[in-house]
């Protein structure tokens, strides 16, 4: 079960995330899906999750998602992932700057019936938004 638990997550990186095949989501996301990140707050549903991926792809139309480690236990697969794109769309109010950046993050997902119940899901939304140009690139700590 934790096999073909990886591979429904798998296919969100590969076919969603990374070729936008949004389309999928509808064969592997349960309707009563629940996505957490503190950066967008929660999002609800489906169609939630489909407005959350195009978001991201219109900011980064050539994204790229690679899986570096996945681990499975039951019901639950825990993703660490690198994702690189070229800044193209506006991203949180980020106007396009055609900059290409990295970053990781982590999503622990919660399955139920072969379906992605829900995500919980942290990254490096600092980073990013630094590689952008954003915020500045060292930012003094206060003592």
């Amino acid at each position: 079960m934790s096999e073909a638990n990886k591979a429904v997550v798998n296919r969100v990186f590969e076919e969603c995330l990374t070729k936008g095949n949004l389309q999928v989501l509808n064969e592997i996301v349960a309707n009563n899906y629940s996505y957490h990140e503190p950066t967008v707050g929660n999002v609800n549903g489906r169609d939630g999750l489909q407005q959350l991926v195009m978001q991201y792809r219109t900011a980064f139309p050539d994204l790229q998602m690679k899986i570096n480690q996945q681990f499975a236990d039951g019901d639950t697969v825990i993703t660490h992932w690198t994702a690189t794109g070229t800044h193209r769309g506006e991203l949180f109010g980020v106007r396009p700057t055609n900059k290409r950046i990295t970053c990781d993050g982590i999503v622990i997902t919660r399955l139920q019936n072969g379906k992605i119940v829900e995500d919980h899901e942290q990254w490096d939304v600092f980073g990013c938004l630094r590689q952008l140009g954003a915020i500045p690139a060292s930012v003094k700590i206060a003592a």
